[in-house]
């Protein structure tokens, strides 16, 4: 970045009202981790934890079956399609 841009930038920033500087860091701040190899995809991933603690047993059950069935679903469908390739 030239200084140029990096005034350009800070600028802006202090143009900013103090209540949405908040949000804008965790902009910024998933921006440059998204930049870091691996590092993107592991804050995407870890955001996702705890996702499932409000659903009951049943409903995770239920979910895990229908995952395991579009998954199988989805498997079986390749392999006819890789067995019938010429």
């Amino acid at each position: 970045m030239t200084d140029r841009t990096k005034k350009k930038v800070i600028e802006e920033l202090e143009k900013i009202p103090q209540d949405k500087l908040p949000g804008l860091y965790d902009l910024i701040h998933q921006y440059r981790l998204g930049l870091e190899p691996g590092e993107g995809q592991r804050t995407q991933i870890l955001q996702l934890a705890g996702s499932w603690n409000e659903m009951t047993d049943e409903d995770f059950t239920t979910f895990l079956e229908e995952i395991a069935e579009r998954r199988s679903t989805a498997f079986d469908h390749r392999r006819t399609d890789e067995s019938s390739a010429p």
